[in-house]
């Protein structure tokens, strides 16, 4: 797949959770209970994860540079990843009352220990085309 298939195609998905998070913003009452809730954070989330792969793929794609090289476009995908479900964990932990400096380091470590475990250990696949 080319890059921009990938910018369409993450820019459809951040759209379409974009459109469900703002309906369920606006149309679900404060008392809906943990279904509201849950639907709230879940499609929070996939419009930051969205826009967070946005971001990574432009900051790592800008000049051209993912043409010659897959890897920059698999690892924009995944630092997106990360920085979306780091972000949706932060919120909903300041939602629970859980939003102290020391839990908030340890959620980025984690995210920095995922991130290390696949630099070292998961190599890249030489072709996508496998």
């Amino acid at each position: 797949m080319r890059v921009q298939s990938y910018w369409t195609l993450v820019l459809i998905i951040t759209i379409i959770a974009a459109v469900a998070w703002a309906v369920v913003a606006t149309l679900a009452e404060p008392d809906t209970g943990t279904g509201g809730v849950v639907l709230f954070f879940v499609s929070a989330g996939a419009t930051i994860c969205g826009f967070a792969m946005m971001v990574t793929l432009w900051a790592w794609c800008r000049g051209g540079r993912c043409a010659r090289d897959h890897r920059r476009v698999l690892r924009a995908l995944r630092h997106g990843i990360l920085a979306g479900i780091v972000a949706t964990t932060l919120i909903v932990m300041k939602f629970a009352g859980l939003f102290i400096w020391w839990t908030v380091l340890m959620v980025v470590g984690v995210a920095l220990l995922v991130e290390l475990y696949v630099i070292l250990v998961k190599p890249y696949p030489k072709s996508l085309n496998r």
